[in-house]
């Protein structure tokens, strides 16, 4: 009897293998055709547009070639141009209207020694009354400062 369980032991652990190997290489097999269908799908999308962007540069050069431009990189950039952007680049490139101290009345009404703020002509503030910064500065720095000022 110990015999026939040794056999069945032994055709047990034959058949466990196999099983075993045969799944671990059903699973690579599985792992190396995934990775090719990807690889696949990834090329096909690449080669679909490869042939948009070739397509897209025929028209490109079909609509060059009906405008009368032999090369895309010798054009004149101004005959590219769509019309609005045309007449907004002369619009801007016209030179500016300018004015002469004859034709614009200045109201000189600022006093000396007033603030200078945006409401500077409504305000009689001096300079004391607007906030300054308050910035720690040694003794040395600051007589130096007032020479400069002084002097």
């Amino acid at each position: 009897m110990s015999t026939m369980v040794d056999r069945i032991e032994r055709n047990k652990d034959l058949v466990q293998e196999v099983v075993e190997s045969t799944a671990t290489h059903v699973g690579r097999i599985a792992t190396i055709i995934t990775t090719a269908v990807a690889d696949v799908a990834r090329e096909v999308g690449d080669l679909f547009t490869d042939g948009f962007e070739m397509r897209d540069a025929a028209r490109k050069a079909r609509m060059d070639e009906q405008r009368g431009i032999l090369d895309a990189e010798l054009a004149d950039p101004e005959s590219e141009a769509e019309p609005s952007i045309t007449a907004g680049a002369e619009a801007l490139s016209a030179p500016a209207p300018t004015a002469t101290t004859d034709e614009v009345e200045v109201e000189d009404t600022a006093e000396v020694g007033a603030a200078v703020t945006p409401d500077a002509r409504d305000s009689e503030r001096d300079v004391e009354d607007i906030p300054q910064p308050s910035v720690p500065v040694s003794p040395e720095v600051e007589a130096e400062i007032e020479s400069e000022y002084d002097g």
